[in-house]
């Protein structure tokens, strides 16, 4: 039951305390010890049970409640709970023009959570309701690093919540913080999943002519493009294509917030950002993900994957903010560097819709492509 709880399994600890506690129902230490786990399994309901109700009242356009009123309902529901407090202590970092956030792996954080193998993070993006995910702890290596910047990547499973973005009818398979990756197996299992169905839907299908740019360059019709790709990487041969791609993104992420940490030392740059943005959390989120997905294209040893990714909203342009939005951005540059510069892109040919063409490209090629549009 201890080996149970200190990997995040908290029900299936429950119930071995409890099975245990049947075989010498007057132990003090198992009823103990069964009384500890069953306490915390019912802590953790209540705040997946909160965050839930954040979610529906955000659906519902109901008060909003903020992350500190927020945080002070999960530390009333653990001392009823448990008895003590474990979450006033977790430490907040607050983030100019974005938002604040919670986690429990800051320094100074109770360890109850690490102790029962559980990672939990809570935050409030600007304008937007509270919202987080709590996973297993899979794996966990403190020394990697991106282009010299150092951090740390954390990968979990069984999330027993997940974010609003996902809870609004969206997928995210890992997220970064400040020095800190956190990749979910299951989401990123089912991306490959995902992969491999879409390209059993893949054929061969008439290129649309394009007549004149706007055809050229149009994005509304990807015409199928998504499951060659998809196939092409099927084809490779390749695995774990989803974990690979999902983390060269997140290091992008890594990437920008090295630029910009600590806060106390890059206020003017913040600011300027913040400015350059209109002061809108939403547009500057936008540009950080057309950064990071510029990133996995670049770095990624399986490009075709990667832009699988970045093809999978269209023809949406706001199917998904703020990623569709970067997204979309990002492919309409790239298309317009290979339509400008076509001597550089010898395997699309001009005669037709580009986008329908984008499987072709060599990894050198979409490479170069994305290097070049975003000079």
């Amino acid at each position: 039951a201890r080996t149970l709880s200190a990997n995040g399994f908290a029900r299936e600890a429950t119930h071995a305390a409890n099975r245990a506690l049947t075989l010498d129902p007057a132990n003090p230490d198992w009823q103990a010890l069964a009384a500890d786990l069953a306490a915390w399994e019912r802590f953790l309901i209540d705040v997946r049970n909160a965050v839930r109700r954040s979610y529906w009242r955000e659906k519902t356009r109901q008060r909003r409640v903020d992350l500190d009123e927020f945080l002070k309902g999960l530390a009333a529901a653990s001392m009823r709970r448990l008895g003590r407090d474990v979450v006033s202590a977790i430490p907040v970092d607050d983030w100019p023009f974005v938002g604040s956030v919670a986690r429990t792996d800051f320094e100074g954080a109770p360890t109850d959570w690490a102790e029962h193998g559980v990672f939990f993070v809570i935050g409030q993006r600007n304008g937007g309701p509270v919202q987080g995910t709590m996973m297993r702890i899979v794996g966990h290596w403190e020394d990697r690093e991106v282009d010299g910047v150092p951090y740390e990547l954390l990968v979990g499973d069984g999330r027993l919540f997940r974010t609003y973005f996902e809870f609004d009818g969206g997928d995210i398979a890992g997220f970064a913080m400040p020095g800190r990756v956190v990749l979910d197996l299951d989401s990123l299992n089912g991306s490959e999943a995902a992969v491999r169905r879409w390209a059993k839907a893949a054929g061969d299908r008439p290129l649309w002519p394009a007549a004149d740019e706007e055809r050229r360059r149009s994005l509304w019709f990807p015409n199928g493009v998504r499951e060659r790709l998809a196939a092409r990487y099927v084809a490779g041969g390749g695995a774990g294509a989803a974990f690979e791609t999902a983390l060269r993104h997140e290091e992008g992420h890594v990437l920008d917030g090295a630029e910009y940490t600590p806060i106390s030392h890059h206020v003017p740059e913040i600011f300027v950002q913040a400015l350059r943005h209109g002061f809108s959390p939403s547009a500057i989120e936008v540009t950080l993900e057309a950064n990071a997905e510029s990133n996995a294209l670049r770095t990624s040893a399986y490009p075709n994957a990667a832009l699988f990714g970045t093809t999978s909203f269209l023809p949406r342009k706001r199917g998904g903010p703020p990623h569709s939005i970067a997204y979309f951005g990002l492919l309409e540059e790239i298309v317009e560097e290979i339509d400008e510069h076509p001597a550089r892109y010898p395997s699309i040919d001009r005669a037709y819709n580009i986008l329908q063409q984008l499987d072709r490209l060599t990894a050198e090629e979409l490479r170069s492509a994305i290097d070049r549009a975003l000079e």
